[in-house]
């Protein structure tokens, strides 16, 4: 290689490191932004956003006032409280420690950091103040942006009526201190893998004895495994194809036990663990450490107390707003895009439950809606049945869902598909559920059909006395 054709390229490839280097620093140095409900925040006392040990802080003010909340300084003690709804929050001026009062009760959380004062004013962690009022809160990286999702506001722009939805109420009897549900499973999972279709149908019945605080179930099953099994000579045949699967549950939230006793399950753990469990040996879980069990690599971080459960469900407008809190808190926010689909969706559901989205079809009432976009459809139907008087009896609720897309890579173009359907049919005592899944090489589909009535007996909460335990946190 020439002096000359070595002099260009290394001044080629120093033009291309100044250049990343600057876009890297330009990236690093860009402001940091703050999105509300899809929207960029303004500043009204002039303070931007300012990063100290990697926590975005904003003017308390500022912060708070936009989320709707009403706030006070004490000059003698230095203590800021902000108030939104049945929500109080308050903590010192320099501490890390926030009392938060909802719905009455007091709690108490500890942030990693303190405010911060700069040029005289307070400047608050986003996120732990944010997430303190009940709101959802992201980062997007790319675009140096603090993402906020808040259902108060979102709700509080809800101006709809939801009596129809209301309706249903007259479903909800009072709720007997024990339940008798019996169901009847049937499941099919089909797959073709180069031309082979391999089929695993299964069935089962269920006992299951609920009530407030525990499940006691009895499930008797077959796994008919027919496409497993090699093929015989011909004249000759299996006695049967079916491998019996029974198990007992029972369910404990006041102890947070669950146990399993299943002779199918403790088979698999023999090889899976090598272990030689005897026969009737009942495998037991912490139920509360049951996610980091089966998916140790994957931290779920979801926190159900954030959503206040509508306690009233004869108060339709409270279960509109408890799906609605329920899918800006869970939704998954690294984007400042993301927040377009928190409002598809939880606009959805005002489209289909809304008074003005029902339209009468003999005694019932019939709500429908559609989403078309970017190759995918989702449909419902909700059918609320009542009967000449306009009472409710029962409802109905279909949902499709079907995706395809395709891309072309060189010559060739790839495409792909899946659907989704789902029908529910109940009057209260007796549901019907059908679930279908394809993609042109899974077919599932799952018919379910459930009894529910009260009873007497109540569920068991401890394991037989002199039975054989494994636990299954040991391994």
């Amino acid at each position: 290689m020439s002096k000359s054709l070595r002099r260009i390229l290394s001044v080629l490839l120093a033009v291309v490191m100044l250049s990343t280097v600057s876009l890297t620093t330009l990236a690093a140095d860009s402001p940091i932004e703050i999105q509300l409900n899809g929207v960029l925040l303004e500043y009204p006392s002039g303070v931007r956003p300012q990063l100290f040990s990697s926590r975005t802080f904003v003017p308390f003010r500022d912060l708070f006032e936009t989320l709707g909340a009403v706030v006070s300084f004490d000059d003698a003690t230095h203590i800021i409280t902000a108030v939104r709804g049945d929500t109080t929050i308050s903590f010192s001026q320099t501490g890390k420690e926030i009392t938060v009062v909802k719905n009455g009760v007091t709690s108490t959380v500890l942030s990693d950091v303190a405010p911060r004062t700069v040029n005289s004013r307070v400047l608050v962690p986003v996120r732990f103040v944010a997430q303190a009022l009940g709101a959802n809160v992201g980062w997007d990286s790319y675009n140096r942006t603090v993402l906020i999702a808040d259902a108060y506001s979102y709700i509080a722009d809800d101006s709809n009526t939801y009596d129809i939805l209301g309706k249903l109420s007259a479903l909800s009897a009072a709720t007997p201190q024990y339940s008798q549900i019996d169901a009847k499973v049937d499941l099919n999972i089909e797959t073709t893998e180069g031309g082979v279709t391999t089929k695993l149908p299964i069935d089962a019945t269920a006992k299951i004895i609920t009530s407030a605080t525990g499940i006691d179930a009895k499930i008797n099953g077959n796994i008919d495994i027919a496409s497993f099994l090699p093929p015989l000579e011909p004249g000759y045949f299996y006695p049967t194809t079916k491998q019996p699967v029974n198990a007992e549950i029972i369910f404990n939230a006041e102890t947070g036990l669950l146990a399993v006793q299943s002779e199918f399950l403790n088979e698999f753990f023999n090889g899976l663990i090598g272990e030689n469990l005897a026969v009737g040996t009942w495998l037991t879980v912490d139920y509360s450490s049951l996610a980091s069990l089966l998916a140790p690599e994957v931290d779920i971080d979801l926190d159900l107390d954030a959503i206040s459960a509508p306690s009233d469900l004869s108060n339709p407008k409270a279960i509109v707003d408890y799906l609605t809190e329920t899918l800006f808190a869970q939704a998954d926010l690294v984007s400042i895009y993301d927040f377009e689909f928190i409002e598809t969706s939880a606009g959805s559901v005002r489209d289909l439950l809304a008074d003005d989205s029902f339209t009468k079809s003999g005694n019932n009432y019939v709500s429908t809606y559609t989403l078309d976009e970017y190759g995918t459809t989702l449909k419902y139907a909700l059918t609320i049945k009542a009967n000449g008087a306009g009472k409710a009896t029962g409802f109905a609720l279909d949902v499709e869902y079907n995706e395809s897309y395709s891309f072309t890579y060189g010559d060739t173009t790839f495409e792909s598909s899946s659907a989704i359907k789902l029908h529910i049919d109940t009057d209260g005592l007796r549901t019907a559920l059908n679930i279908s899944y394809s993609d042109g090489s899974t077919l599932i589909d799952l018919k379910l059909n459930v009894t529910n009535q009260p009873s007497t007996a109540k569920p068991r909460t401890a394991i037989p006395t002199g039975a054989k335990i494994f636990d299954l946190g040991k391994i």
